[in-house]
C-alpha cells in the first residue's frame, strides 16, 4: 500500500508541476494472523508498551536524527535544533528500499501506539508510558494523550491510535473510536470506489459476526483487528497539514547570496533536501561580488539571512556601500578598473581610467565621468560627478565596461543605485 501511494503521488506531480515538493509521512501496522507487520516513512512514530516499559519501534527519518546517529549532536540539542522539522524521507519521493518494514508477534497484553510527531514533541516518553499503563480503554487512553498534548501547547497536528492485543476469546468493539485530528470533521476529496482510500475505508467498517458453524478445535479463532488500519488514515491527515505548513514557512524565508559572480536575492533556504531545491532566485543585481570588502564578500558567499523581502533590500543597499564601485577604498577594484599606464602618456601624466557607469533607468539619477587617478606615492583618488553621462566619443576617454549579471526572462535585475 505504501509503495502504491508513492507511485501515485509521483504520477500526480508529473501531471501537475505545481505539486512538486509534495510528500507525506506514513506509519502503519497490519495484522496477519498472530503477526503484526509495520511500514514506516517519515517522522511519525510507533510504540509498544509491554511489561511496564515503553519502546519506540520506528526510527525518525529527520535531519536532526541523522545528526544524532552520526554523533554530531545530542538528543537534548536536537530538541532545540532550528531544523528539527526537516524530513529526509517522505512518501512521493521514495525508492523502494527506503521504506522501513518490520514484523512483530502479536502478544496478548501488549499495547500499541501510533501517533504523529505532535504528541512526542510536547509530551515526554515517561508521561506517555504512564498513560498507556492505565486500565482505561484504548479509546479513552488515546483521548487522554491528545488532551495532554493540547494542554502542553502542542503546535503541530496531534493524531493518536491506541490498540490492545487481547486473547482470541476477548472480542473488541465492533465500531472503532477515532480521536485527535482524524476525528475532526472536514470535506474529503472524492475517491474512486475501487481506489486505495476506498479499500482502506471498507476495512474499517464493522463486519457482521460469522454464522455459527461446527466447531473445529484444530483451527483456533482469530480476533478481528481493525484499529491498526486507522493509523494510515490518521497519519495521512497529519501529513497533509504538515506539507501545507512547510510550504508556507519556506515562502516567508529570504537570504542574500551570490549568483555566479554577482549578488542576488533568494527566497527559501540555502540547504538542499536530497534531490529537492529549497530556494529560488527572486532578484538579480549588477553588483560584482569581487568588488566587496573581504568581510562582506565572505558573508555573501556564505549567505546572509533576511527577515523578509524588505530586509533583503536593506542588505543590498548596505552591500553597495561596501563596494569599490561606490568609492570604498578598502574594497578591491574589478579587473576592468585596474589603472594601467598609457603607452603614449608622459611619466608625469598618468592615465585616468574611467569608473564603469551603468545606463540609468529613465528618470533615475546618473553618475558620469567617474575616474580613478593615481597620485604620487602609489595612492589612488576616485572622483565622481553627477550629471548627464557622456559617451566615450564625446569625452575623449575610454570607458570600462561593468560586469553584468546573467540575463533572465523571469527574474528582475536590480540596476545600480546612486552610491551613498
Amino acid at each position: 500500500a505504501v509503495r502504491t501511494a508513492n507511485v501515485s503521488m509521483r504520477s500526480q506531480v508529473d501531471e501537475d508541476p505545481e505539486l512538486n515538493g509534495m510528500g507525506s509521512t506514513c506509519t502503519a501496522l497490519l495484522r496477519d494472523g498472530t503477526q503484526l507487520h509495520l511500514a514506516h516513512v517519515g517522522d511519525s512514530r510507533g510504540y509498544v508498551y509491554a511489561d511496564g516499559e515503553l519502546t519506540q519501534v520506528t526510527h525518525d527519518h529527520t535531519f536532526v536524527q541523522h545528526l544524532i546517529d552520526t554523533n554530531q549532536i545530542t538528543e537534548e540539542e536536537a530538541e532545540r535544533h532550528p531544523q528539527r522539522s526537516v524530513i529526509l524521507r517522505v512518501v512521493g519521493h521514495l525508492d523502494e528500499e527506503e521504506i522501513d518494514t518490520d514484523t512483530f508477534n502479536a502478544v496478548p497484553g501488549h499495547r500499541w501506539l501510533l501517533c504523529s510527531d505532535g504528541l512526542p514533541r510536547v509530551v515526554s516518553a515517561q508521561t506517555i508510558g504512564e498513560t498507556l499503563a492505565g486500565t482505561d480503554s484504548p479509546a479513552a487512553t488515546a483521548e487522554r494523550l491528545v488532551q495532554l498534548a493540547l494542554a502542553a501547547g502542542g503546535p503541530d497536528n496531534i493524531t493518536v491510535v491506541v490498540a490492545d492485543v487481547v486473547d482470541a476469546d476477548e472480542r473488541p468493539p465492533d465500531t472503532p473510536d477515532v480521536v485527535g485530528a482524524a476525528a475532526l470533521p472536514g470535506n474529503m476529496p472524492a475517491v474512486s470506489a475501487d481506489g486505495p482510500a476506498a479499500r482502506a475505508q471498507r476495512l474499517t467498517q464493522p463486519e457482521d459476526p460469522p454464522a455459527p458453524g461446527p466447531e473445529r478445535p484444530s483451527t483456533p479463532s482469530r480476533p478481528r483487528w481493525i484499529t491498526f488500519v486507522l493509523g494510515v488514515v490518521g497519519v495521512a491527515a497529519a501529513l497533509g497539514l504538515f506539507v501545507l505548513g512547510f510550504r508556507w514557512w519556506m515562502a516567508s524565508q529570504y537570504y542574500v547570496s551570490k549568483d555566479a559572480d554577482t549578488v542576488a536575492v533568494y527566497r527559501g533556504r540555502p540547504e538542499e533536501l536530497g534531490p529537492l531545491s529549497l530556494h529560488e532566485r527572486t532578484q538579480s543585481t549588477k553588483l560584482p561580488v569581487g568588488t566587496l570588502v573581504q568581510n562582506a564578500r565572505e558573508q555573501v558567499e556564505s549567505g546572509i539571512r533576511a527577515d523578509n523581502e524588505a530586509d533583503a533590500q536593506r542588505i543590498l543597499d548596505n552591500l553597495w556601500s561596501q563596494s569599490s564601485l561606490c568609492g570604498n577604498e578598502n574594497a578591491p577594484l574589478p579587473p576592468a578598473l585596474t589603472p594601467t599606464p598609457s603607452p603614449t602618456a608622459r611619466p608625469t601624466e598618468p592615465t585616468s581610467p574611467t569608473l564603469p557607469v551603468p545606463s540609468p533607468a529613465p528618470g533615475a539619477p546618473t553618475v558620469a565621468n567617474a575616474r580613478i587617478t593615481p597620485t604620487p606615492g602609489g595612492g589612488t583618488t576616485i572622483t565622481a560627478t553627477h550629471g548627464p553621462a557622456q559617451s566615450p566619443a564625446a569625452s575623449g576617454e575610454s570607458v570600462a565596461q561593468a560586469p553584468t549579471a546573467p540575463d533572465s526572462d523571469d527574474v528582475p535585475t536590480i540596476p545600480w543605485p546612486e552610491c551613498p
